[in-house]
């Protein structure tokens, strides 16, 4: 019985939702948020004294790091050229009118 009551409920909602308005949907067009970034320093060498076998985690743990701050860099490179090509294109369209 419970069943039956349940389905009988389901559909009933599916009846409503044919007969609701549908409203328009709003699309906001993106802006991008511009703040200039710094690159930070790379962190000094220091040497430290390593078993011969944990050498090659050592040099892979090293370039790791390294590779992160490559990445790091490129990434606030190309947003800081990013964002000065956003304020060259408003100074132009700004000037336009």
């Amino acid at each position: 019985m419970k069943k039956i009551v349940h389905l009988l409920l389901l559909a009933s909602s599916f009846l409503f939702l044919g007969c609701a308005e549908k409203e328009q949907q709003i699309v906001f067009k993106d802006k991008p948020v511009c703040v200039e970034q710094q690159k930070i320093e790379r962190p000094q060498s220091t040497q430290i004294r390593v078993h011969n076998d944990d050498i090659d985690v050592a040099v892979a743990y090293k370039t790791a790091i390294y590779g992160s701050l490559d990445f790091y860099e490129k990434q606030v490179d190309r947003n800081n050229n990013f964002c000065k090509e956003i304020e060259n294109t408003k100074g132009e369209l700004n000037a336009r009118w």
